[in-house]
């Protein structure tokens, strides 16, 4: 009998430290999580990342002009920075280890264009391939470059 309490009582703490963590992880993202310009949060979480607003006492080791020639030299050289936004980020899987970062989100019409993967076959002509975004991730403490993401669209070949 004194087993079965144990289990119960234990079960029940189990199950409400689960509620718990859901809802609060819930009201976490929904309350803070952002849109960049040109790119939602969806299409962020697609590419598996989450961003998030910085904390109040979220300090920067380098400004965001510093992440912006950082990532220009590192991975659009020649293109046109349309925002520069501090945040924190998390990946998808691994939601709670997040990084102060700067977000580097270039015009996508400065940027060569990348084909996309895919299953079927693309063109590979660059006059067949749409930039939808670009964008670098800064780590707003030490300057490195952390994560890229691009998101492109290509015609398909006519089979």
């Amino acid at each position: 009998m004194r087993r079965l309490s144990f289990v119960i009582a234990l079960a029940s703490f189990a199950l409400l430290a689960l509620v718990t963590g859901v809802v609060l992880l819930g009201n976490r993202s929904a309350a803070q999580s952002f849109d960049l310009v040109g790119v939602s949060a969806e299409e962020l979480e697609a590419g598996g990342v989450v961003l998030e607003r910085p904390m109040s006492d979220d300090r920067p080791s380098i400004d965001a002009e510093h992440a912006s020639d950082v990532a220009k030299t590192r991975h659009a050289p020649g293109a046109t920075v349309r925002q520069v936004v501090l945040a924190r980020m998390g990946y998808v899987i691994g939601f709670q280890d997040l990084q102060l970062v700067w977000v580097v989100d270039f015009d996508p019409d400065s940027i060569l264009p990348v084909p996309p993967f895919g299953p079927a076959p693309m063109s590979t002509d660059p006059k067949d391939i749409e930039t939808i975004f670009a964008l670098v991730f800064v780590d707003a403490k030490t300057g490195e470059v952390v994560h890229s993401l691009e998101l492109s669209r290509a015609t398909p070949l006519d089979e």
